[in-house]
């Protein structure tokens, strides 16, 4: 599953995101449902075994496994009614104030701010109005821009420290991250929604490239011919990875 904030692949186990910290609703409902489901279980289990006796230990365990299907179908259903009703009345809101959310939308992609558009448009699930899909590339767009932005402030941050990225795994994320922005703004040879990529649009994400061009300039040292070849998709996220290490002194040239 991915993170609804960052968009970072993450399991159902982590109940933060351990890319952008954001809480993982789903994985705490998960685990509370296992909770209960593990109480429920123990305290059929210990029933059963106490009314069966010693003489009856294979009939109870076999009722025991028979309760533990029954309270894992529980258990499912329960879980999949609470997510599929939380999706509708999410989208209930989303599209009865489908025009204040277009309006705002539009005002933080005229200010530039795409790290709060972005933002803005997965904490309301706006992804479910149909309205609203025409920002579906320029949030896109922006979610690579904020996990540039991010990568390179932890590079650069000599303090920033978390004890489990190494600077490594932060220069791979950020040639990815690069690499992926670049994917989604040339997307629109086999997008479905072509309004997503109207001049308006299309400015927001040149703005976003410009900065993310700047960005790689200044601090990893990369030039405008390197900048082209990953602008034309003439480099692999690989080789911007290398470059990106060398140009920090993360690795020996």
């Amino acid at each position: 599953m991915k993170c609804k904030y960052c968009g970072a692949n993450i399991s159902i186990e982590d109940e933060y995101c351990p890319y952008c910290g954001a809480l993982n609703e789903d994985a705490r409902q998960h685990n509370e449902d296992m909770r209960r489901y593990r109480r429920a279980f123990w305290r059929t289990r210990t029933q059963v075994m106490d009314s069966a006796g010693r003489q009856s230990r294979r009939h109870a365990r076999a009722i025991t496994i028979a309760a533990l299907v029954m309270l894992n179908i529980v258990v499912l259903c329960c879980r999949g009614a609470s997510y599929d009703l939380g999706y509708w009345w999410e989208k209930v809101q989303a599209n009865a104030r489908a025009d204040s959310h277009y309006a705002r939308l539009a005002e933080l992609e005229a200010d530039g701010d795409y790290q709060e558009l972005e933002d803005y448009y997965n904490r309301y699930g706006l992804y479910n109005v149909d309205r609203l899909r025409e920002f579906n590339a320029v949030t896109y767009a922006a979610q690579y821009y904020s996990t540039v932005y991010e990568s390179l402030m932890r590079l650069t941050d000599p303090q920033f420290d978390d004890g489990y990225t190494t600077d490594g795994e932060l220069a791979e994320r950020l040639a990815d991250n690069v690499t992926y922005f670049y994917d989604n703004i040339t997307s629109k040879q086999i997008s479905y929604y072509q309004e997503q990529f109207t001049p308006v649009h299309m400015a927001a994400m040149e703005d976003m490239e410009d900065r993310i061009r700047a960005l790689l300039k200044v601090h990893c040292g990369l030039t405008d011919q390197q900048l082209d070849a990953v602008r034309d998709q003439e480099m692999s996220s690989q080789e911007l990875m290398i470059l990106i290490g060398r140009g920090m002194k993360i690795y020996e040239s």
